[in-house]
């Protein structure tokens, strides 16, 4: 998965690609809008499909993606009446069919548009790192919805502290590290994140 140039968190994952940003789509301005990470130097397009899964003769424009750069689908398109689903097709650069980098319902799509809708951040959370399992570095990200105090840091399995990734006033917003643990020995280990309103944690596994 390293191989695609993608955001974190990532939601989801297969082997055309991974998704930064699930489709969702804007029946006001008509776009239809997603995030990506792929591992194909090719193109992708948008097709629709109908309640019997047959393909549209309705579809995007074709995108140029590599491996080396996020995708950013921003599209405007005009849904189909008789769409019920649409896809992300991913061909290779010999133009060869590789996959689908995602796949969503019509009303799944429609839906998304309001749950993005926000000013920011409503609770803290700690995503789950990326990857996982890991052999070198590894990408925590977590976010507070206010300034705070707390930590992140690494445990092993038997509960010691290994790795302060940050400790003290934290502020308002997304934040990102990396933690190496070129040291350690592969196993089990766990992020915690520890704030004024309350703690997660999450099992990492260290390949070595």
């Amino acid at each position: 998965w390293s191989a695609a140039k993608a955001r974190s968190p990532i939601l989801d994952a297969d082997s055309v690609g991974v998704i930064s940003e699930r489709m969702s789509y804007d029946t006001e301005t008509q776009t239809l809008t997603g995030t990506y990470g792929v591992f194909y130097q090719g193109s992708a397009l948008v097709v629709f499909r109908d309640a019997d899964d047959a393909v549209l003769e309705a579809h995007g424009a074709l995108h140029t993606i590599t491996p080396l750069k996020e995708f950013r689908l921003q599209e405007p398109i005009a849904m189909p009446e008789n769409a019920a689903s649409v896809e992300i097709q991913v061909r290779n650069n010999k133009d060869e069919f590789v996959g689908v980098l995602e796949r969503s319902t019509v009303s799944q799509l429609v839906t998304r548009v309001s749950e993005k809708i926000h000013t920011g951040p409503t609770s803290f959370r700690l995503d789950q790192n990326y990857p996982n399992p890991f052999n070198g570095g590894t990408v925590l990200t977590f976010v507070t919805p206010i300034a705070t105090y707390g930590f992140l840091k690494i445990y092993d399995i038997i509960g010691r502290e290994i790795a302060v990734l940050t400790a003290g006033r934290i502020e308002a917003g997304e934040h990102r590290y990396v933690w190496n643990p070129e040291d350690c020995a592969g196993g089990i280990y766990f992020a915690k994140l520890a704030v004024n309103e309350g703690e997660q944690i999450r099992k990492m596994i260290y390949l070595k």
